[in-house]
C-alpha cells in the first residue's frame, strides 16, 4: 500500500460527503480510513466509515485508531473540513514523491510565541517563517517517521492520553524537534475551513486545559 489517508470525523456530514465524492475514485494503492467519533448526524449511516466510536474520543485517539489500522508506506492525517481546489487526485502522488524519513510535511505549520506566555499558537503557510510544529489538519510523513513518534503503549503518534483536543499537533511537533526531525511546508490543492467541530461543542475550556498541560510538559 502506497499511501494511507486517515480522516477523523465528528458530525459535519456535508464536509465528509464532499471528501467522499472526491475520494471515491482513489486508486487501489491509496486507502482512505475514516474514523467516526460518535457522530449523531448522517455520518453514522454511511457505509464508508472504517471505524466507529460510540462516543467522541477526541482527535488524537481517533487519529491513532486510524493509524493502527493503516497499511500505507506514507500516512497522511487529514481533517474533513476542507474544500478541494481540484478534482484530480494525481497531486497525492506528487505530494509524497520527495518525502524523506525524519521529516513532517504539510501545507501549514505553526509556532508558539513564548513572549505571550504560551498564550497563543500561530499558524502560517509562509515557507520563510521559522516553525516548530506542523498543523494537524493536513500532515504527512513516512511510516518509519510516525513509528519513531509513537509513544509507548499508544496506537499511534498523537498523545491522546494527555490531550483530548487541541495541542496534539503542537506537542507532536515539539517531540519531533527533540528527535532532530525537520518540518517542511508544501502547498496542497486544499482549503482548510477550520473550527467546524469547535462550533458544535463548547471547546474553550478544553483549549485552556490542553494549553496548561502543554505548558507544564514543555515549560
Amino acid at each position: 500500500m502506497k499511501l494511507s489517508i486517515i480522516m477523523p470525523v465528528y458530525n459535519n456530514w456535508s464536509f465528509t460527503k464532499s471528501c467522499l465524492d472526491v475520494f471515491s475514485k482513489l486508486p487501489n494503492d491509496i486507502e482512505l480510513i475514516i474514523v467516526d467519533n460518535g457522530s449523531t448526524d448522517q455520518t453514522k449511516d454511511s457505509s464508508l466509515i472504517s471505524i466507529r466510536n460510540e462516543t467522541n474520543r477526541g482527535f488524537g485517539y481517533a487519529s491513532d485508531q486510524g493509524y493502527e489500522m493503516s497499511k500505507g508506506d506514507y500516512i497522511m492525517f487529514l481533517n474533513n473540513d476542507i474544500m478541494f481546489n481540484t478534482k484530480k487526485l494525481d497531486w497525492l502522488y506528487k505530494y509524497i514523491e520527495d518525502i524523506k524519513d525524519n521529516e513532517l510535511v504539510g501545507p501549514t505549520g505553526g509556532f508558539v510565541d513564548p513572549k505571550n506566555d504560551f498564550a497563543f499558537v500561530y499558524e502560517t503557510d509562509d515557507i520563510h517563517k521559522k516553525i516548530n510544529y506542523m498543523s494537524g489538519w493536513c500532515i504527512i510523513a513516512t511510516r518509519n517517521t510516525w513509528e519513531k513518534l509513537t509513544l509507548l503503549g499508544n496506537k499511534g503518534p498523537f498523545d491522546y492520553n494527555l490531550y483530548f483536543v487541541y495541542f496534539e499537533d503542537t506537542d507532536l511537533g515539539f517531540r519531533a524537534a527533540k528527535l532532530g526531525m525537520k518540518f517542511r511546508l508544501k502547498p496542497v490543492p486544499l482549503f482548510h475551513v477550520g473550527r467546524q467541530t469547535s462550533k458544535l461543542i463548547n471547546m474553550s475550556s478544553m483549549y485552556l486545559e490542553s494549553k496548561e498541560k502543554f505548558i507544564k510538559r514543555w515549560k
